[in-house]
């Protein structure tokens, strides 16, 4: 197919209009989307922010540890610039948006001290609400996913 003919035309509005959508999901979820335009390597280019934790504690005690504030400051998920929030729980990844994430801390009852010295104050999420958040990529990570 020629470039110029109208078959081609009618197809690339198709694609485009594929892309699109695509695009426009990936920006509703919390990516920037890019859309390369001419001769490229890709069609789409996303980026994110992340904020990433290993919640050993999580998995003897069955509850996520979100942090609201240290030393008297907010802090954790309070102040994060990033869109995401992600745990790694022995060989799974919950990736959360943040506001999600905020919405969790503020309903899940008082800050309470921890860790630092216990200068820190946490907000502790049981695991299986955190699994049932909306909004959540939950993914297997490791040498074997």
């Amino acid at each position: 197919m020629r470039p110029d003919s109208p078959s081609w035309i009618a197809a690339k509005a198709v694609g485009d209009h594929a892309e699109y959508l695509v695009a426009e999901y990936f920006r509703r979820i919390g990516f920037d989307a890019l859309k390369r335009v001419g001769k490229a390597a890709a069609d789409l280019e996303l980026r994110t922010s992340l904020e990433i934790k290993h919640d050993k504690a999580c998995e003897r005690t069955g509850n996520v540890a979100i942090e609201v504030e240290c030393n008297g400051k907010p802090s954790g998920i309070e102040t994060t610039q990033a869109q995401w929030w992600v745990w790694v729980i022995r060989d799974e990844m919950l990736m959360v948006p943040v506001e999600q994430v905020r919405a969790l801390a503020k309903t899940h009852g008082q800050p309470k001290p921890a860790g630092d010295g216990m200068r820190a104050r946490i907000v502790l999420v049981p695991l299986t609400t955190l699994r049932e958040a909306s909004g959540i990529i939950r993914r297997r990570v490791g040498v074997n996913s």
